[in-house]
């Protein structure tokens, strides 16, 4: 798989601004949500996302943290709860074996909602098709809150620290090439 040798070459390094495109489960609220029946979302979210892999969190927010000529004390917190561990700079393992990509983000990119490919009994193929506006207004109404920046970083511009699961990358890209 072209991820796999992506990430291997991307672990040979240091940090690395990357592009990287993703696939996941919406995270709209599922309650009388039309979208989200017999206990499984019907759509999905392709992303797009820019960052740096191989930063290392506490670092990246005591720099910030400096430049805000504040004290340069934080603490990450263990990962998943402690139900997780570091691989090495680039991925940290959950407990249930689940591997991810540790990014600071910089930018999002476009977003795509679409119904999930389907196959039929008979074997044929639907393809993953983009939701309508109508149907994208539908979905929109169940948008929870918005996400909050971590309050223990007390940072004026917090960093923006995610970790994105290895199974639904599409694609990287960086130093000029692309993975997919």
């Amino acid at each position: 798989m072209n991820i796999d040798k992506a990430l291997n070459e991307l672990r040979q390094g240091g940090t690395t601004p990357i592009g990287l495109t993703y696939l996941t489960e919406p995270k709209q609220l599922k309650t009388n949500n039309p979208f989200y029946a017999d206990g499984q979302w019907q759509i999905e979210k392709l992303a797009d996302v820019n960052g740096f892999a191989g930063s290392d969190y506490e670092s990246v927010v005591n720099n910030q943290r400096a430049r805000e000529e504040k004290q340069t004390d934080f603490e990450s917190m263990p990962l998943w709860n402690g139900k997780g561990s570091h691989i090495d700079k680039f991925l940290a393992k959950h407990e249930n074996g689940t591997v991810y990509l540790k990014l600071l983000l910089t930018t999002y990119g476009q977003e795509q909602y679409r119904w999930k490919q389907t196959v039929l009994p008979t074997g044929r193929t639907i393809p993953a098709i983009p939701l309508n506006d109508e149907e994208y207004r539908r979905l929109m109404a169940f948008n929870p809150a918005p996400r909050k920046p971590s309050e223990r970083q007390e940072l004026d511009k917090p960093r923006q620290w995610r970790l994105i699961m290895i199974q639904n990358i599409v694609s990287i890209r960086f130093g000029g090439k692309v993975f997919s």
